[in-house]
């Protein structure tokens, strides 16, 4: 159970996304690592720092959808507000709760993006389940709660973005 709703083991997550559809990229020169502290905002525009030396085995093109999904997950979970710790994980026995507070106009900037895909006629249900699969990738990587945070963020972002019922 997360946040009272119960989602199936992560393996079976797994087996039910549609990884034709995830596959199915939209090659573009790319970032790899698209997250707001990698945008330096200037002047007079915006600089991308730390970008990735290869996608996949491509040193010339990576997936649009990636890109966006590292944006989307950086709206859902903003790095300074981890730094604050204002993200909950409340584990009891088979319950599992996960909150975390959204920065300061970040809700505008969610419905902001989901218009900008709707309007380029791009899939936000891929990105849900790209992001997912970053939050639960990355999990790992943090230790204590933060990770387990992650962790259980992305599996109930996946289980609701397949529509797990």
């Amino acid at each position: 159970m997360i946040n009272g709703k119960k989602y199936p083991k992560l393996s079976k997550l797994i087996d039910l996304i549609d990884w034709k559809n995830i596959e199915d990229g939209s090659p573009v020169r790319f970032h790899g690592d698209l997250h707001f502290e990698n945008i330096i905002k200037t002047k007079s525009s915006f600089k991308l720092i730390d970008w990735r030396d290869s996608f996949s085995k491509s040193i010339s093109c990576g997936d649009l959808y990636y890109d966006l999904s590292k944006i989307y997950h950086g709206l859902l979970v903003n790095h300074s507000i981890v730094k604050q710790k204002k993200f909950k994980i409340e584990i009891n026995y088979k319950t599992v709760n996960v909150n975390i507070k959204l920065q300061k106009g970040y809700r505008d900037l969610i419905n902001y993006f989901k218009k900008y895909i709707k309007i380029k006629n791009l899939s936000m249900h891929k990105i849900k389940i790209i992001t997912a699969l970053i939050f639960i990738n990355i999990s790992p990587l943090h230790e204590g709660k933060y990770g387990i945070f992650l962790y259980y963020l992305g599996k109930k972002m996946l289980g609701d973005a397949i529509n797990f019922k």
